[in-house]
């Protein structure tokens, strides 16, 4: 399951992809800027898009 964070006018996307063999968490990022002009609602949806798209992409 990914993890969100709003930072300022971007939003910080984190995966945990499981455990190294020293047993670290490994773990993918990833940082979405929405466009100008988008509505609250849209960017709220894009960005849980955006996750569902990166999380699966891994």
């Amino acid at each position: 399951m990914a993890s969100i964070l709003k930072r300022k006018d971007s939003y910080f996307i984190a995966v945990s992809m499981g455990y190294d063999r020293g047993g670290r968490q490994i773990r993918r990022t990833m940082t979405y800027t929405p466009d100008e002009g988008m509505t609250k609602k849209h960017i709220e949806k894009e960005v849980q898009r955006q996750a569902v798209l990166f999380e699966e992409a891994r």
